[in-house]
């Protein structure tokens, strides 16, 4: 798939995101959010002039809350580093894909 865009973003932290969500819509301004690109039908592939929102760098894992049986990750991590996270605790992340180790959770 090929597509082309104004602008590629990439924020470091929610609160970019959110301001750059704010902006876009401020201004009217498509946006097509981008994890690991390992997705096969093209949905993060922008085809209007759409600006591109790259969450790649939104990598941050909580602690496992063993009790509850649950952890919050960000939407750049990727499925190999929160099952290795969550094995440490004890616990499995029941989704596995072939591409584990470049798909992401957002």
């Amino acid at each position: 798939f090929h597509g082309d865009a104004p602008a590629g973003l990439r924020p470091a932290d929610a609160a970019q995101v959110g301001a750059i969500l704010a902006l876009c819509a401020r201004d009217g301004v498509a946006v097509v959010p981008q994890g690991g690109n390992t997705g096969l039908v093209g949905g993060g592939i922008p085809h209007a002039g759409e600006v591109v929102l790259s969450l790649t760098r939104l990598r941050d894992i909580e602690p496992v809350d063993a009790a509850a049986g649950q952890v919050v990750a960000g939407a750049g991590v990727t499925l190999e580093a929160l099952q290795e996270h969550a094995l440490a605790a004890g616990l499995a992340f029941g989704v596995d894909l072939a591409s584990r180790g470049s798909a992401t959770i957002g």
